[in-house]
């Protein structure tokens, strides 16, 4: 599969249900975007290309939920797998409100609760 740009991954962002909000470049490997699902939730996007996500990636989105009070978090890892620091941290830091995924859960199935199901189908 072709690495993805920013606009293909708004577009999947719009197509999976969610309101664009906004969308930023980080790295060369990396996009936030942010974006409202069906219940008004603001969610943080972090779209990571790279093969192995390590626990760093996990608290990076932890911090930006945190700081700028997201209802949730969903770390988007293209043809990559976790690492078990990154599944552990998942659960450390993500209080119920993070989670990792390899395609975008459809917006109106956005449920905090749905952590362990997403981690099992990203790695």
């Amino acid at each position: 599969m072709p690495a993805p740009t920013l606009s293909m991954i708004e577009k999947d962002v719009r197509a999976s249900g969610y309101q664009l909000l906004s969308s930023e470049q980080l790295r060369t490997n990396r996009w936030l975007l942010v974006a409202r699902d069906t219940a008004g939730q603001r969610i943080a996007i972090l779209v990571q290309l790279r093969a192995l996500i390590g626990e760093s990636d996990v608290r990076d989105l932890a911090e930006l939920v945190q700081i700028r009070q997201f209802d949730a978090g969903i770390l988007l890892i293209y043809g990559a797998s976790l690492s078990a620091y990154a599944q552990r941290a998942l659960v450390e830091v993500g209080f119920g409100r993070l989670r990792a995924c390899a395609s975008l859960p459809p917006a109106h199935s956005v449920d905090p609760s749905g952590v362990a199901r997403f981690v099992s189908q990203a790695s």
